[in-house]
């Protein structure tokens, strides 16, 4: 029942080959894969692979690759833009960047934003500005 379910995917997907994104052969791959793995191997022992899998560890590692990528993109191309807290006029710390001091300062971005682009007067106790 479930390989014919998969094999109607598949020959669906065939349908207008032509023109078609990485995303949709990705999908027909994985269908064709599932199908294969579903003809070889017993339901059971396929789902004691899967329960195996430490799905919330690998997309932990996955979030924690794209960020860190992200963060890279936006160093190189110039897009942080370092703030400065101010109490009572004197500089007490500057940061790389709006989130970096928010993590810190375990505040909301959204808040500090505010306080920088002159929106609201203080964020945390303090007065922000960005650095030139």
């Amino acid at each position: 029942m479930e390989q014919d379910k998969l094999q109607s995917l598949l020959d669906s997907l065939d349908e207008g080959l032509l023109g078609k994104s990485q995303a949709y052969w990705t999908r027909r791959n994985n269908l064709e894969l599932a199908l294969q793995v579903r003809k070889t191997f017993p339901k059971e022992e396929i789902l004691s692979w899967h329960n195996k899998v430490d799905r919330s560890a690998m997309n932990k590692k996955t979030n924690a690759s794209r960020k860190a990528t992200s963060r890279k993109r936006a160093e190189e191309r110039g897009q942080l833009k370092p703030v400065a807290a101010y109490k009572d006029g004197v500089l007490l710390k500057t940061w790389p960047c709006l989130k970096d001091a928010a993590k810190e300062l375990n505040a909301n971005v959204g808040n500090l934003r505010g306080a920088v682009n002159g929106k609201q007067a203080t964020a945390v106790g303090y007065v922000w500005k960005y650095i030139d």
